[in-house]
């Protein structure tokens, strides 16, 4: 099972960095592949069964919250520009309005 998700996740990264020109998006989706491989293939072996799933899904979950993170603090600057033309665009309608 394991050899199988090894070549899936060299396929894969051979797609992603193809498609992206990124080195790095494709190391990301190659091990991704090959740790949620070693979980699937550790949980079919009935080795530690539940231990294995809350691990997996609290990793799962600490690498969303790591990519919102960093989303959140890498897009400030766009929010506070979008934020900022919608309160133009409102005081130049209040404008309007009370002309």
């Amino acid at each position: 099972m394991n050899v199988l998700a090894a070549l899936l996740a060299n396929f894969l990264a051979g797609i992603v960095r193809g498609a992206t020109g990124s080195d790095l998006l494709a190391n990301v989706a190659r091990y991704a592949i090959i740790v949620y491989a070693a979980f699937a293939a550790i949980t079919e072996l009935g080795i530690a069964v539940q231990l294995t799933a809350p691990t997996f899904l609290i990793i799962l979950g600490a690498i969303a919250l790591a990519a919102a993170i960093a989303f959140g603090f890498g897009a400030q600057g766009v929010a506070r520009d979008i934020v900022e033309k919608a309160y133009e665009r409102r005081d130049e309608a209040k404008q309007k309005i009370q002309q």
